[in-house]
């Protein structure tokens, strides 16, 4: 009943209790008389006689005879009877004799009417309340007690009290609330939920906390009553003082520079180099004010990591607490605002770390740091900047079919080549669904990438993992290879990834059986004598687990060599996913035993060179459509449908290895093939075509130049690219040609290219009816 009342608006109350017991009384007591009505003469009835009857024949003294009576089995029963007695009856004594009295406090608030309920459901910064608090006393002893009041954690009020044993104390405890930095961060995100704080009351004995109520309270306050005023010591990076700085060894430094800035002419750059793991840099100053503040942090941020990653993170601490995180490979200057909360005297510190080794060096730039006022506009989410301006070491050049900037759209393996699809299952393994607002924003959570186990793998961001565990957390080892084949020589060794190397060390002189080595580095980690169509397999512990990492079968033994086939290989590192981890501008959000899932947590805006999920997908953005790039995938075009009768279309909207007008969302290159009926294409009926683009030409996927328009099928393969040549300096080209830049008297530019020529460039270049520099 209680259980039940707990759930109802009533509550486990007096008055509610003594009414639903009441209730449950009468309604049993009406099925009683019920039952009796219905049973009539064979109802159960009650009647004294009963009792007297009992009673007579336990006090009468006739001798019970009878050829089942045995007075020695009544003796010995009376005996054990009185024995069993004495023996309870000294235990009860001994119990309540050595009795030990319970010691304890009772400790309570109660609400407005001095009972245990009506208790505030809200607070009032800076503004007195009062709340009844009770303390009893059964300690069998005098204690002095301490009574603390904190809201999250933050302690209001503290007093003593003394108490004689079983004294009560009872009186109104009046402290004031005080902004908290849970408080503040809790008013100023985008919380869907209303913030709750948690006020409680402590009572400490001997100094330690001894028992505990808390009221969780919803805490209200002027937003105008905590306007900062607080400076910042040199926030544009013009001086050399203000700000400290320290890292976690002498090979990570950090100065004021001139290299780059964003208010003329300096900058704070951290040089940070990660030869081990959990490498740290910050720079920090102390900041005070007269009061605690609600203000919006603002700086600018660049990093020189050439792609995205978030085993690299830069941070925003305020006394040490992380209030803003971003991953590396952002090469231009990025605007952060972040509504904060300051303390009266904060250690504001601005930090790069890193999670492992990386064995990289980069920097890091820090400028114009200011603290403003916040306003409602301070804590809206900004669009992630996603857009980057220089990643040397990827090369997008593989094209995805075209995605609107609107609504729902889904790219998948069947459409985007870096994405794994199995062909013969028509089946993609990844996915990445997009939901677009209005202005082209994907909001949080609106971007989500979701990669599905194939087997006892998963292929996630065009990098293949074989699993050791998955659910709720991933446990993975990167394929490094897998169904390879070799023929080795004797004494000949077969280098593979990851330091590891494969030897023939010996053959049989029958030729039925050989000798293999496995090596990492110069170590030797196994070695087996195999016949033909014999394993070899090296196994290691990873985390707990022990799997393979090697694996090879000999197909073929000769007297000075064999030949492996079906060879794997695997990382003997483990890779760990858990939920929350960032990769770039996305988050795990869920690990099950059949897929991983990421969102982004951050709005992010699609525009013109823009990357996500780690800078493994680059968008080209023209009119209203991004076309999705990879640099890890194979050209492969959308799966087309083989019908008899049928005409397939294949040009560079559904094909990347053709070229294709993403200006004006015309194809340059097509193939279009009629099936007969007895599913052939007959002569004539596979038609590509080709058209020309100002004087260039796409032939089959490349690019050629055509040195005479009116001579079309005259053409010379090309490349551009786009260099600054200083004056009077050169540059090397192709084919073992040079272009010098020499000035001439009329201030000009003479442009000259010197190269030996074969006779086949000479006539094109003499056919050409003019050459133009510029």
């Amino acid at each position: 009943d209680g259980f039940a009342l707990n759930y109802t608006p009533w509550g486990f109350r007096p008055n509610s209790i003594v009414i639903s017991l009441s209730l449950i009384d009468g309604i049993l007591l009406l099925i009683a008389i019920f039952q009796r009505i219905r049973l009539k003469e064979n109802a159960y009835d009650f009647s004294p006689e009963y009792v007297t009857s009992f009673y007579r024949t336990l006090m009468s003294k006739e001798q019970e005879t009878g050829p089942e009576y045995d007075p020695a089995l009544e003796k010995m029963l009376i005996k054990t009877m009185v024995i069993a007695i004495l023996i309870v009856s000294a235990m009860l004594i001994y119990a309540t004799m050595t009795r030990e009295q319970e010691k304890f406090t009772a400790f309570y608030i109660l609400g407005s009417n001095g009972k245990a309920e009506d208790y505030p459901s809200e607070i009032y910064i800076n503004k007195d309340i009062q709340l009844l608090t009770g303390i009893e006393n059964y300690e069998y002893q005098p204690v002095n007690y301490t009574l603390r009041v904190q809201l999250d954690n933050r302690i209001l009020k503290e007093q003593p009290v003394y108490l004689k044993d079983k004294e009560k104390w009872l009186e109104n405890v009046t402290f004031t609330p005080l902004i908290t930095s849970s408080i503040a961060t809790s008013t100023i995100t985008l919380s869907k939920q209303e913030p709750r704080s948690k006020l409680e009351f402590i009572l400490l004995k001997d100094n330690r906390s001894y028992r505990s109520v808390h009221l969780w309270v919803k805490p209200i306050f002027d937003i105008n009553d905590f306007t900062p005023s607080i400076t910042l010591t040199n926030s544009d990076m013009e001086q050399t003082s203000g700000w400290n700085f320290t890292g976690s060894s002498d090979n990570i430094t950090g100065s004021f520079t001139n290299s780059t800035w964003i208010s003329p002419s300096h900058s704070y750059s951290i040089n940070f180099t990660a030869n081990n793991s959990r490498e740290y840099a910050e720079f920090y100053q102390n900041v005070t004010g007269d009061k605690e503040s609600i203000a919006a942090l603002s700086f600018y941020v660049k990093d020189s990591y050439p792609n995205m990653t978030s085993n690299v993170s830069k941070q925003v601490l305020i006394d040490r607490s992380v209030v803003w995180e971003g991953g590396m490979g952002n090469n231009s200057w990025e605007k952060i605002t972040v509504p904060v909360y300051f303390s009266k005297n904060a250690l504001l510190t601005f930090r790069v770390s890193n999670k492992i080794t990386m064995n990289e060096t980069f920097q890091v730039w820090w400028d114009d740091i200011k603290i403003e006022r916040y306003t409602e506009t301070s804590s809206t989410l900004t669009p992630r900047p996603v857009v980057l301006t220089n990643y040397p070491q990827l090369d997008f050049k593989v094209r995805g079919m075209a995605i609107p900037l609107k609504g729902n759209v889904t790219i998948d393996g069947r459409g985007f080549p870096g994405f794994y699809y199995d062909i013969d299952e028509d089946v993609s393994y990844e996915q990445l669904d997009l939901s677009f607002s209005d202005d082209r924003t994907i909001d949080p959570g609106n971007a989500v990438y979701s990669s599905t186990a194939h087997g006892n793998e998963i292929t996630m961001l065009g990098l293949t993992y074989r699993i050791i565990y998955l659910n709720t957390t991933g446990i993975l080892t990167r394929v490094l290879m897998k169904g390879a084949d070799k023929k080795l020589n004797l004494g000949e060794k077969w280098t593979l990834e990851n330091g590891y190397s494969l030897s023939l060390k010996l053959v049989s002189s029958d030729g039925n059986s050989a000798m293999l080595e496995l090596r990492k580095g110069s170590s030797v980690v196994d070695s087996k004598v195999l016949g033909i169509r014999g394993v070899f397999e090296y196994r290691t512990k990873i985390e707990k687990n022990t799997v393979t990492v090697f694996k090879t079968k000999i197909d073929s033994i000769t007297l000075n060599s064999v030949k492996v086939t079906e060879t794997e290989l695997y990382s003997d590192k483990a890779t760990i996913l858990k939920i929350g981890d960032s990769n770039g501008d996305f988050k795990i959000t869920n690990i099950s035993s059949s897929e991983i899932i990421m969102e982004n947590p951050d709005p992010i805006k699609i525009e013109d060179n823009s990357l996500l999920l780690g800078g493994n997908i680059k968008f080209m953005v023209k009119n209203d459509m991004a076309y999705p790039y990879t640099a890890s995938g194979e050209i492969r075009g959308v799966p087309q449908s083989i019908s008899k009768g049928a005409t397939i279309t294949i040009n560079g909207s559904n094909y990347p290895g053709f070229q294709y007008d993403l200006e004006n969302n015309v194809p340059l290159e097509e193939l279009s093939m009629s099936m007969a009926y007895n599913g052939t294409v007959d002569t004539g009926n596979a038609v590509y075509r080709s058209q020309s683009r100002g004087n260039e030409l796409y032939f089959l996927g490349k690019s050629y130049w055509i040195p005479n328009p009116e001579r079309i099928n005259i053409i010379s393969g090309f490349s551009s690219i786009t260099k600054t040549i200083p004056r009077n300096g050169s540059l090397g080209l192709e084919n073992g040609f040079t272009i010098f830049l020499k000035e001439r008297s009329d201030d000009g530019i003479g442009v000259y290219i010197k190269g030996n020529m074969t006779s086949s460039q000479r006539k094109l270049f003499e056919y050409l009816n003019r050459s133009n520099f510029s």
